[in-house]
């Protein structure tokens, strides 16, 4: 979160798996993350576990994990709006 704190303005998206180290799991810091900085766009991905009924927050996206490269392009382009969007995915759109 520090990270996230001392550089949120130039930040726009948070893609994160469930499992990490210390006290808080993914869905918890993609709940605090729309909370505090609800501009930035949110992916959790997983392996093992899947999201329940209030794991998300609103707009957030949820990728199982084997995942491919084109998976997770798809998933950037839904969320991520336009003027966010890296030039390989703006381009994607235009196919």
């Amino acid at each position: 979160m520090l990270v996230l704190e001392e550089h949120h303005a130039c930040i726009v998206l948070l893609f994160t798996d469930v499992q990490m180290p210390g006290v808080h799991d993914g869905f918890a810091l993609a709940r605090k993350v729309a909370r505090a900085y609800p501009y930035i766009s949110i992916v959790v991905a997983s392996g093992q576990a899947k999201p329940g009924p209030n794991d998300l927050p609103d707009g957030a996206r949820f990728i199982g994990k084997p995942f491919s490269v084109d998976i997770v392009h798809h998933h950037l382009r839904e969320v991520l709006p336009d003027e966010q969007k890296p030039e390989p995915l703006r381009n994607e759109n235009r196919a």
